[in-house]
């Protein structure tokens, strides 16, 4: 457990270095934004604990690292054999959600040939398929689903266009 904090840690001093402080784009799907956390994000995460909501600009260091952590976990890092695709992993489930993040993932490996199910989960059977793939390999292939991904954002709504180079930034990241 302490080795997992460890590479959290890590990545989310990584992360961090791609989020901004603060966002209130009126086109930015997202709403209000606090180091990459959303509005909606921060409530469902105080009331989640039972606590009171407010805005996300008085998020406490705490608060930020938990709900990072929530997203570590929940695409379970600390598992993954290869600490780069971990963080990789991790930056892109903090920038779309951690299934659509598993799922890219997933896509990336079936992409290389391996017999997969795509369900957002990352779960033993996507772990053991992931050891027997070159880690760089998979990175290059879950970076061409997530930039694919954007794409098909703006594809389907320009008003998205003012934020895909930003996101396209994001994939060469590791």
């Amino acid at each position: 457990m302490k080795e997992d904090r460890k590479l959290f840690r890590e990545c989310l001093d990584k992360v961090m270095k791609n989020e901004g402080v603060y966002s209130n784009d009126p086109k930015d799907r997202g709403g209000m934004t606090m180091y990459g956390v959303t509005q909606k994000v921060y409530d469902e995460f105080r009331t989640g604990i039972e606590l009171e909501v407010r805005p996300v600009t008085e998020m406490d260091g705490q608060e930020l690292e938990d709900i990072y952590y929530s997203y570590w976990n929940t695409c379970h890092c600390s598992l993954i054999a290869y600490p780069s695709v971990a963080y990789y992993l991790f930056d892109c489930a903090v920038n779309m959600g951690s299934m659509r993040a598993s799922k890219l993932l997933q896509k990336a490996l079936k992409a290389l040939g391996i017999d997969i199910t795509i369900d957002g989960c990352i779960g033993s059977q996507t772990l053991k398929r992931m050891i027997s793939i070159d880690p760089e390999l998979l990175l290059k292939h879950f970076k061409i689903q997530r930039e694919m991904f954007y794409r098909k954002i703006v594809e389907k709504d320009a008003s998205q266009e003012k934020f895909l180079n930003g996101w396209l930034n994001r994939c060469k990241v590791v």
